[in-house]
């Protein structure tokens, strides 16, 4: 594998390469959130996001592996609409597992002790029980709720040796993805290399301040107010991108309108809770979506002269493509699809890798205004 195996320090992600894999595991994260659940036990997933996690782990480490666990999870939490129960205990069960068991396991597949299926089963056995005892401690708190850790370590066995499998067929690709350069809208030069004036400082606190406190609010019609503030604020120039973002919209549709309890005022299929969920985070999401590209135009400058946090820098590169990241996420799941159908499984992440770039540069030939 074109991995350092043989070597125990770490490299250092670039931003820039740091950008491309956190919107490719967010998008395969939505790519399987769209798929249904199996019953009974609704956490049981092959975890593709580890398609590019676990790789990432064995070149750049731990701490770089818990920043893009971490911020591909707050990617799907503000943008998505995630329920914050959800959030929290995906969150902490791959924090715990990438911090004990990705260290430990990394530390002997370096040193040959362990293979890829073993490092990959191992995370995935970690995180799937974690998550049960998070779930058990914070709701449960019943011990028969325990039935379900054969099926799940079964499971676990079988998905965590199939995501190796997938990282091992694509291991020349990641090779490429990790090694080479990029070169992403506001990483090189024009807006990484201007000033912000007094304008754009005042714009840029404006829009921190509108986007931190957007979420203190739960009520559809206060984010209403927001969407009108924030669309005479911006000139419309925005809205244009909502077209491209209308699979948010599916996606938040099915995780709190169909499926919520409470009193049905439609058939057997919606609830007044499940509508106003629906209204609150569709809102709050187009807001998000008009906000996060405020933030776009000044973020890359604002880290211009200072030493930048390269994962915070690496997600302001990220900020221009989430808009659309839905539609692009289906659009891939649906290449992907297309080379599993062929058999063509030594290149089945290829062709979403290339249109995730494509993606980036077509942002680049077309440049956030200013």
């Amino acid at each position: 594998m074109p991995f350092p195996t043989d070597l125990d320090k770490p490299a250092v992600v670039k931003p820039e390469t740091f950008a491309v894999c956190l919107v490719l595991t967010c998008s395969l994260q939505i790519m399987e959130n769209l798929l249904p659940k199996i019953p009974i036990f609704p956490w049981l997933r092959l975890g593709l996001a580890y398609w590019i996690v676990l790789p990432f782990l064995i070149r750049f480490g731990i701490g770089q592996a818990l920043f893009l666990f971490l911020f591909r999870n707050l990617v799907t939490l503000i943008y998505g609409g995630q329920i914050f129960s959800s959030f929290l205990i995906s969150t902490s069960a791959g924090l715990i597992s990438l911090t004990v068991f990705g260290l430990v396991g990394r530390y002997f597949f370096i040193r040959n002790r362990i293979g890829l299926i073993g490092l990959s089963v191992l995370l995935a056995c970690s995180f799937n029980i974690n998550q049960l005892v998070i779930v058990d401690f914070l709701l449960i708190r019943h011990r028969d709720f325990y039935f379900q850790l054969a099926p799940i370590l079964f499971w676990s066995a079988i998905s965590g040796s199939l995501i190796a499998v997938l990282v091992y067929k694509s291991r020349n690709v990641l090779h490429r993805l990790f090694t080479e350069d990029y070169t992403l809208p506001g990483s090189g030069p024009g807006l990484k290399g201007t000033i912000l004036n007094r304008y754009e400082k005042l714009s840029l606190i404006a829009a921190t301040v509108v986007f931190c406190s957007m979420f203190f609010f739960g009520s559809w019609k206060i984010q209403m107010i927001y969407l009108a503030g924030l669309v005479i604020v911006t000139r419309f120039k925005n809205i244009r991108l909502l077209k491209h973002s209308w699979p948010f919209y599916f996606y938040i549709a099915w995780l709190h309108l169909f499926r919520s309890d409470g009193v049905y005022i439609l058939g057997e299929w919606i609830t007044a809770e499940g509508m106003d969920s629906f209204l609150y985070y569709t809102l709050r999401t187009t807001n998000i979506i008009i906000c996060g590209q405020w933030f776009a135009r000044y973020i890359p400058a604002l880290l211009k002269g200072v030493k930048a946090n390269r994962f915070l820098e690496g997600t302001s590169y990220a900020l221009p493509v989430l808009p659309a990241i839905f539609g692009l996420s289906i659009a891939m799941g649906k290449e992907l699809l297309q080379k599993v159908k062929s058999r063509d499984f030594n290149k089945l992440l290829d062709p979403i890798i290339e249109r995730l770039l494509a993606e980036f540069k077509e942002i680049e030939r077309k440049p956030l205004e200013r």
